[in-house]
């Protein structure tokens, strides 16, 4: 299958189908963990899910200029692997000996519980700062003059990262909370181990391409300065991200403030440098930047809001199998995967045909399709009548969800490559994942506000009525920002040729 390819591509696609294996358990796990093992209340739950995803998404913007600078992209994958399995392994600790009383300590000050609680998110986060740049860019050296066969490669590429990602949902969401959730942490720790073992085992073969292409540097030379230097800065970004995981809104703030500076530098640099066609293209780039923010924030509820609503007012219940709230989350990968090869052949089949339509209407048209999952679910919320709502509606409404992620995630990378002038792109890709941890501060906000209250919502009826109200919300704004996106349409197409 992989014969014309290159040869560490099977080897780089097992090791990030590992970390996604990883990560995505844990985003599978931590809400509900939190909720039903620790007791939290859902606001100090959304709120410590929030920071960490806030920050995780944020770290590898920083990461993966540590990585080509400093570390090199070998080295700094099996550092974060290392450092990602340990945090793994002490959340699992936490979750064996910590008790529903053990969080208001945890939430209130400082003592051995709370270091090694919020220890184990730091590790995992500056890990996968390292980590996620790295496995891109290695990926991307790996196909350096083979534009022929990129598409197909970065296909295959994709597919493990749903794999990875839907199989941690069906496993460790089950192995968590019904076996333990101690053992689905530990379960995340193990994959990590066998990711760090299958990139020693290419690490020849990278190192040699990423020399001949990317020349990624490696300053560790192996003296007591180099590595005093390199322990040093790994122990002060640790640190660093235990005090602002416990910190939502300063979190969510400097990611902000990081992102608004990040695009005002940019647009300064156009304004003083580009030509007035490049810049206008630039613009087009941050509107679009802007605008999927939205769309990170419809994906991030997959993993928090969506999840909460499926534990509390679905029946879980499918073909006779008691699902846990957790393994839903496996939908949205696997449609990925069943349905991604499909919308590839789609586009090219209507370009024959002169019918393909720009990546603008792409984009807005996915957002309505998002928003369209959401207003479904909100209304089969409102008229639940006490009972818990069937599978099904849950399951149309993460296909929804998917169709519309497939015409907007992949279309809006194209069109901001596509936009920013060569020199640019690689920031401007940056600041497009960096809207992804703008969106998640957002979005733990937005949960916050529309599910915490001063009364115990125990019944299936004020839960569905409390997040379909956050549903049709969501769904209002997809429908704003999408339509927004149609209507520019013509104008972008006319004036700057897209």
């Amino acid at each position: 299958m992989f014969a014309k390819h290159p040869k560490g591509l099977s080897i780089i696609i097992f090791t990030e189908i590992w970390e996604r294996f990883s990560f995505f358990g844990i985003r599978a796990l931590l809400i509900l963990f939190l909720i039903n093992k620790l007791e939290f209340t859902d606001a100090s739950a959304f709120q410590l899910y929030g920071a960490f995803f806030t920050l995780m998404y944020g770290a590898p913007v920083i990461g993966g200029y540590v990585a080509g600078r400093y570390l090199g992209y070998v080295n700094s994958v099996i550092t974060g692997s290392l450092l990602m399995a340990i945090g793994s392994f002490l959340l699992g600790v936490c979750a064996g000996i910590l008790e529903p009383n053990d969080a208001i300590g945890i939430l209130s000050y400082v003592n051995l519980e709370s270091i090694v609680f919020y220890g184990s998110f730091a590790l995992l986060g500056v890990g996968l700062g390292l980590v996620k740049p790295s496995l891109a860019s290695i990926m991307s050296a790996l196909y350096e003059g083979k534009d022929e066969i990129r598409d197909s490669g970065f296909t295959f590429y994709y597919i493990g990262i749903n794999f990875g990602a839907a199989l941690a949902a069906i496993s460790i969401g089950y192995i968590g909370q019904k076996v333990g959730w101690m053992y689905g942490f530990f379960l995340t720790s193990a994959a990590m181990i066998i990711g760090l073992i299958t990139i020693l085992y290419g690490k020849k073969i990278f190192n040699s391409v990423l020399h001949e292409t990317l020349h990624s540097q490696n300053n560790l030379n192996g003296s007591v300065r180099s590595i005093a230097l390199y322990a040093g800065g790994i122990v002060t970004a640790l640190i660093i991200f235990w005090w602002l995981v416990q910190s939502f809104q300063l979190a969510g703030w400097i990611i902000l403030i990081l992102g608004i500076l990040s695009i005002v530098g940019t647009i300064f640099y156009a304004i003083v440098y580009l030509e007035p066609l490049a810049r206008d293209k630039l613009m087009v780039s941050f509107i679009i930047i802007i605008i999927g923010t939205t769309f990170w924030v419809l994906l991030a509820q997959t993993g928090g809001a969506l999840t909460l609503f499926t534990d509390r007012v679905v029946d879980k219940n499918l073909w006779g199998i008691n699902l846990e709230a957790s393994q839903f989350q496996a939908f949205n990968p696997l449609f990925i995967i069943f349905l991604g090869p499909l919308m590839g052949l789609l586009w090219p089949a209507l370009k024959k045909r002169d019918l393909e339509p720009i990546g603008t209407v792409k984009f807005g048209a996915g957002l309505l399709i998002m928003a369209s999952g959401f207003w479904f679910i909100s209304i089969i919320s409102s008229h639940t009548n006490g009972e818990l709502i069937g599978a099904w509606y849950l399951i149309l409404t993460y296909l929804l969800i998917t169709i519309g992620e497939l015409l907007v995630g992949p279309i809006s990378l194209s069109l901001i490559s596509k936009l920013s002038p060569r020199n640019l792109t690689g920031m401007m890709i940056g600041i497009w994942f960096l809207s992804s941890a703008v969106s998640e501060f957002i979005s733990a906000k937005l949960a916050t506000q529309f599910t915490s209250t001063d009364f115990t919502a125990g019944s299936i009826t004020t839960w569905a009525m409390l997040y379909g109200e956050l549903f049709e919300f969501l769904a209002i704004i997809a429908v704003i920002s999408g339509a927004f996106l149609l209507v520019l349409t013509p104008i972008f197409k006319s004036k700057l040729k897209i």
